[in-house]
């Protein structure tokens, strides 16, 4: 049959010694254990191509319909266009000091690490390359927040920022965006009225319009947008932050 033929071409005849992982689970049989077993194996590869897929597999959080090799495979992606973004900025937002005082890895050293982890040390909470993350993601927070505060208290010492330019690609609304238009082309619904109004608000905004509401949208700049999206469990406001 094709699946005696499919499971020959994987493990071999008999005999052959072959690299499986997978989940294990007991073979219970008439309430007896009869031992463990295997189903639907993740990998199964020969012994000389073991070193190519052995190592500490990094498990998500899924959600229905997406199995760990297809967020696998998407993360991967993601940290291929990470470090095509990070290419051209400073090598890293800490100190080079604290880096070295702390034994931590650079930033793009510490995303690698944690979805490629090399051994048991690079894995769970106390890990250096999580650590370091979690440092500087609370550290340009509480520093932002604490400029801030700092501005408000003594106005007089705020120096003049240049206000920021409108990018190039933006288009002057999000129905003449294509990144937008393939990404709603994909969904296998239509946005509501309301959807559509929350999104045109944001992404006006976005862009540096400074009336949302017009229909004539100027590219000037627009003071920084601060919003809270409000709707009720399964209204779709993710789906308005996803695209916005």
């Amino acid at each position: 049959s094709s699946a005696h033929s499919t499971a020959f071409k994987m493990f071999g005849p008999p005999g052959s010694k072959r690299v499986v992982c997978g989940k294990i689970k007991r073979n219970m049989y008439g309430g007896k254990f009869q031992g463990y077993e295997m189903l639907n194996p993740d990998i199964v590869t020969t012994l000389d191509n073991s070193d190519n897929v052995l190592g500490i597999e990094p498990v998500y959080k899924l959600t229905k319909g997406v199995t760990q090799k297809r967020m696998a495979s998407a993360i991967q992606g993601a940290l291929a266009i990470a470090e095509s973004v990070l290419k051209p900025l400073p090598d890293d937002l800490l100190p080079a000091s604290i880096l070295s005082a702390l034994s931590w890895p650079t930033f793009r050293e510490a995303l690698a690490q944690v979805h490629a982890p090399q051994s048991k040390h690079d894995v769970g909470p106390h890990c250096v390359a999580r650590k370091r993350l979690a440092f500087e993601e609370l550290c340009t927070q509480q520093a932002r927040l604490g400029l801030k505060r700092h501005l408000l208290k003594y106005p007089e010492i705020a120096v003049d920022i240049p206000q920021r330019s409108v990018p190039k690609t933006a288009h002057a609304t999000w129905h003449d965006s294509p990144l937008i238009s393939t990404m709603l082309a994909a969904l296998s619904f239509e946005l509501t009225d309301s959807q559509k109004s929350c999104l045109s608000e944001i992404y006006h905004d976005s862009i540096g319009c400074n009336n949302s509401r017009s229909k004539s949208s100027s590219l000037s700049p627009s003071p920084k947008m601060m919003r809270l999206l409000q709707g009720d469990v399964g209204s779709g406001k993710t789906i308005v932050a996803y695209l916005a």
